[in-house]
């Protein structure tokens, strides 16, 4: 083979390798829901257990009037689900759940918020404020669940009353 054929070659090659490695990456970047669940999972897993640690005797504190006790408790425990949420959010979601994915990120968001506003409360002394925010971030779990009812999760749904 001639040293012109083979350069005349080249671009040919290099075109059918790009288009292969374009459909390998096109294959890799659309993720299963099996996929994201099992990522999913062991981060949620992982959350639970840290916020049931974290939580621990927190509902004896607020009814016992260690209101800000209680409040820091609610106060890192907010910090732990805020970076699980970061976590959550990075895990590429599959394209055909993408819009369940977020909707569900968006209440889990909320969750967060929540679980700020009770701390807040808590170390203001607000008991009744707290109550409030505590049965809104119930309801707010219970539509997050909803979002993701049937998907497979089952770490990741979530059971506020175990906390709060």
């Amino acid at each position: 083979m001639s040293v012109k054929r083979r350069m005349a070659l080249s671009p040919l090659a290099l075109i059918v390798v790009a288009v292969g490695l374009g459909g390998a990456a096109i294959a890799l970047a659309d993720t299963t829901r099996a996929d994201y669940i099992a990522q999913a999972e062991p981060i949620c897993r992982a959350n639970t257990d840290a916020n049931r640690h974290i939580l621990k005797g927190a509902k004896s504190k607020a009814k016992h009037g260690h209101l800000s006790a209680a409040g820091r408790q609610f106060t890192r425990a907010a910090s732990a689900f805020s970076s699980t949420l970061d976590q959550l959010a990075a895990i590429p979601q599959p394209s055909a759940d993408t819009p369940v994915l977020s909707r569900w990120i968006g209440y889990l968001r909320l969750e967060g918020d929540y679980l700020g506003r009770v701390a807040q409360a808590l170390k203001k002394a607000q008991r009744n404020k707290a109550e409030g925010y505590a049965v809104r971030l119930n309801r707010n779990a219970n539509l997050a669940n909803q979002v993701v009812t049937g998907y497979g999760f089952s770490a990741c749904l979530i059971d506020p009353s175990e906390f709060t």
